[in-house]
């Protein structure tokens, strides 16, 4: 039998093959990897919890926004901010007309 290996050791250990590594590319990956465990937590509970339907607003692409849609966007957006140490790029999500530069504290 094989044994289960997670999402972060396997992050962690492609890091470990280059020694060169800052590790902003890991701090990426993981803040990535909580934001879906977040996201997925909340998808399989979005009719207790009550992110089911529409938000009201209407995004750029003349859709309605769903609630899903914009706690997924928060939720990354939120995990991409709390790690790391250098601006890591830009994100546009489809409700919004501006990119929003990810600072890194």
């Amino acid at each position: 039998m094989s044994k289960i290996k997670t999402v972060q050791q396997h992050i962690l250990d492609e890091e470990r093959l280059y020694p060169g590594a800052t590790g902003d590319f890991t701090a990426l990956l993981t803040s990535l990897t909580l934001a879906a465990k977040i996201i997925s937590r909340e998808v399989n509970q979005a009719g207790l919890v009550r992110i089911l339907g529409e938000t009201g607003e209407i995004n750029v692409h003349g859709e309605a926004v769903q609630k899903l849609d914009e706690f997924a966007q928060h939720t990354i957006y939120r995990a991409m901010g709390h790690s790391g140490e250098s601006e890591i790029g830009r994100v546009r999500g489809s409700q919004n007309r501006n990119y929003k530069i990810l600072n890194w504290t």
